[in-house]
């Protein structure tokens, strides 16, 4: 089922994004998008995953679009996952995607979900994003607050095709045991940060994860270990700008 879910949206976010009326009115501010797995990828496809989504069942995302948003310049996207309840931007993203040029978006109301629904409402926040608002492809990152660390390090492990960094904060990223994932090469080429709490009693795991990647090839990456009341580090709009920055390639290290 993953692999039929990667073929599918290799095809769909390869596509050339096409120039969109500038005229259009594009919404702003955050917000919450509706639809349904047939209305992303027509019935066809979507009979493929009645087993995981009903055709008719209304999928949530919250949205966050910031003010300085224009459709020339084509925005980066940023999938969030997150069990918290209301799911809502923090302010440090929300500053930081006016500074960084990118759009949040973030699976909703479903903490009760498998973690397999949970996937691919990640997964399809990308072709979701893009069927609004002209996206540059080469800038969609995946990350999430520690209850969704775990999914969002299988979504760039399994889909490096439509995710070229990914940030993972206060968590054991999952990786791999003997055999390399089938998108390692593509994997090589993306970047990775590594955050960890000083607090957290995982930072040995995390630090592992870490060397998993770099052992496997994987050599953009970098460790930042921040300060926090618990073992879940809450980013602030400096770490996040400096973080985009450097997944963009902008910057060489993270400071």
């Amino acid at each position: 089922m993953l692999k039929q879910i990667f073929i599918f949206l290799f095809f769909l976010v390869s596509q050339p994004v096409l120039a969109q009326e500038s005229e259009r009115n594009y919404r702003t501010g955050e917000f919450d998008v509706k639809s349904t797995i047939v209305d992303l990828l027509g019935e066809k496809t979507a009979k493929s995953y009645e087993q995981i989504f009903d055709a008719d069942e209304e999928l949530l995302w919250n949205v966050f679009v910031p003010a300085n948003f224009t459709p020339e310049n084509a925005a980066g996207v940023i999938v969030y996952f997150s069990d918290k309840y209301p799911n809502q931007v923090e302010s440090g993203w929300k500053g930081a995607a006016e500074e960084k040029n990118f759009i949040w978006v973030s699976p909703k109301r479903a903490r009760n979900f498998t973690n397999r629904k949970k996937l691919l409402l990640g997964v399809l926040a990308t072709p979701l994003i893009e069927s609004l608002y002209p996206i540059n492809g080469s800038r969609v990152y995946v990350t999430g607050d520690r209850s969704g660390c775990d999914l969002a390090s299988n979504a760039a492990r399994i889909y490096p095709n439509i995710f070229s960094g990914a940030i993972y904060n206060s968590c054991k990223a999952e990786t791999w045991k003997k055999e390399l994932p089938p998108g390692i090469d593509l994997m090589r080429k993306h970047r990775y940060v590594f955050i960890a709490s000083a607090r957290s009693e995982n930072n040995r795991e995390i630090r592992r994860s870490l060397i998993k990647y770099n052992k496997s090839g994987i050599e953009n990456t970098q460790f930042k270990l921040l300060s926090s009341l618990d073992g879940n580090v809450k980013l602030n709009n400096n770490h996040i700008r400096d973080i985009v920055a450097y997944l963009d390639g902008d910057i060489e290290s993270v400071n």
